[in-house]
């Protein structure tokens, strides 16, 4: 009984590595005929794997994005800092990619929630009507209480009298931030209409 032949690891490779070099095309096309004879069925399996863990990889990713906010938008910042025009063409390129797609999204959404959409915006601005006068009797309370006139205040904020007028009758959305700094008792004020504008 003859015994049989043992090889290396080495060799074993090396042999293997040898038959692969020398029948590579060989090789190369089976791969590909059994790529395109089970196509269908490996993407069949793909999607189904990837819908399946669609959601907890979302969440996953929801989740790491939540504990290093800070650091990944560090990350990004550097980025754009260091590749501005990759990025400014990437968002260009994207714009334009989507832009006919989400438009038309755009326009299906509003004709549908057409009604709700208008009595959204019929409550907003109602909201910022009542919103808008109760600022500009804040700032007219501060105005006299500083003894400023309209024009006084108009030329320190760098806007027109007009404008001061409109503000304080409700008329316009203040510019609190230009007023902040010769009415200082308007910051509480400001914090409270950032609040209730969000």
């Amino acid at each position: 009984m003859s015994k049989k032949k043992t090889i290396s690891k080495e060799e074993a490779l090396a042999k293997e590595r040898a038959y692969r070099e020398k029948n590579k095309e060989k090789i190369n096309d089976q791969h590909r005929k059994r790529v395109a004879e089970n196509r269908d069925e490996v993407n069949a399996k793909r999607r189904a794997k990837y819908h399946e863990n669609r959601d907890e990889e979302r969440a996953r990713n929801r989740k790491y994005a939540a504990e290093h906010k800070d650091t990944i938008r560090e990350q990004r910042k550097r980025y754009r800092e260091k590749y501005p025009e990759k990025v400014k063409a990437y968002s260009l390129a994207y714009y334009y990619a989507h832009r006919d797609e989400a438009l038309a999204r755009q326009r299906e959404y509003n004709a549908s929630h057409k009604a709700e959409l208008a009595e959204k915006e019929r409550t907003r601005r109602e909201r910022n009507k009542a919103l808008y006068a109760e600022l500009g009797a804040q700032i007219r309370l501060a105005r006299n209480a500083h003894g400023y006139s309209l024009r006084t205040l108009a030329q320190m904020a760098g806007v027109s009298t007009s404008l001061i007028r409109k503000w304080e009758m409700g008329e316009a959305e203040p510019s609190l931030d230009k007023l902040l700094a010769h009415l200082p008792e308007l910051n509480n004020v400001a914090k409270q209409a950032g609040k209730e504008k969000t």
